[in-house]
């Protein structure tokens, strides 16, 4: 569901509702429960907490092992689904502040390098240069940058991620250590600096 706030509120019920749907009502539902994903990220620093805290309290409630899936992988399995084109591609997602989280894949949906936080201006430089679709909410913003370096580049935007990608990703994952959010870059928000204290007269 589309939301800009509200989600540590809305969350729990719609799991609550979506498990007594499809599992069952009340704790029978939730101990059939045998895996939980979490989308962990790139995205909103809160929205990434919420969701990863969610999983990871859910999975310890149920006593199930919790897996994390990055929204780079959601969307690369999506198009890989579609068959959108054959070739090398690039997933961006819109970073604000003039930046894109961006990650380069080769024509069977396999990362060539770690996922970043990309200025517009480097983006010509960090794109791998046989790529040939851009996918993501950050596609449009990255079209423009190449066409300013006199590079053009087919584009679809943003790439829808489904739960049901999730799942079937995360049935896939090796579980180890409980996932954590991924962060591309510092958070924008800093705390306050203490005032100095003054000396009494």
């Amino acid at each position: 569901a589309p939301m800009t706030r509200g989600h540590a509120e809305a969350v729990m019920p719609m799991v609550s509702t979506v498990v007594a749907r499809t599992l069952g009502p009340g704790l029978k539902g939730f101990m059939s429960i045998d895996r939980v994903a979490a989308l962990s990220g790139p995205g909103s620093f809160t929205g990434i907490r919420i969701c990863v805290a969610a999983a990871r309290g859910l999975a310890l409630a149920i006593g199930c092992p919790v897996v994390a899936v990055t929204a780079f992988e959601a969307v690369a399995a999506m198009h890989r689904r579609h068959g959108d084109a054959d070739g090398p591609f690039v997933i961006a997602f819109d970073a604000k502040r003039s930046q894109v989280y961006l990650q380069n894949f080769d024509a069977g949906g396999r990362p060539l390098a770690a996922p970043a936080a990309v200025h517009l201006d480097d983006v010509a430089s960090t794109l791998a240069p046989d790529a040939g679709l851009l996918l993501g909410s950050g596609s449009g913003l990255v079209a423009d940058a190449l066409a300013r370096a006199g590079r053009k580049i087919a584009t679809i935007l943003d790439t829808p991620r489904s739960a049901e990608i999730v799942a079937s990703l995360g049935a896939g994952v090796t579980v180890g250590e409980p996932p954590l959010p991924l962060y591309l870059r510092a958070p924008d928000a800093k705390p306050q600096t203490p005032a100095l204290a003054r000396a009494c007269p």
